[in-house]
């Protein structure tokens, strides 16, 4: 239901977007195209990436919901596995790299739980004490 069909371009205001390509050069024509405005999440073998405006990013979003919501930075928490997340991780009091995540958010991370198919979110609100385990 998200697929938009047709469309032109002067009615198109996107935050984000998400690309298919053929080969990993293809990624990096993108990349030179469109130039550092933007960040690329690849996703790894799939051949796939989400691109969203380095001015507007997770951080940001962070930044209107601790204001909004009048939190604290120490006493937020973010859970991320990809490139998009880092300034995010970056941002938060305690940042959760996924098992699977790129290695420069693991680097970003207070903490690295399982992959996100090996329970890692569980085991991550475990490690919070948010969630008991049985």
């Amino acid at each position: 239901p998200f697929l938009q069909r047709s469309w032109r371009l002067e009615e198109i205001r996107p935050n984000m977007l998400d690309v298919f390509y053929r080969q990993p050069a293809d990624i990096e024509a993108c990349r030179k195209l469109l130039g550092d405005e933007f960040v690329f999440n690849t996703h790894g073998d799939t051949l796939t990436a989400d691109v969203s405006i380095r001015a507007c990013d997770k951080a940001t979003g962070v930044d209107l919901m601790i204001r909004r919501l009048g939190f604290n930075t120490a006493d937020t928490i973010a859970i991320g596995d990809g490139y998009n997340d880092i300034t995010m991780l970056e941002r938060v009091g305690y940042g959760i790299a996924m098992g699977n995540a790129v290695p420069e958010l693991k680097a970003k991370a207070s903490y690295i739980t399982d992959p996100i198919f090996s329970d890692g979110l569980s085991h991550a609100f475990a490690h919070l004490g948010l969630i008991e385990t049985t």
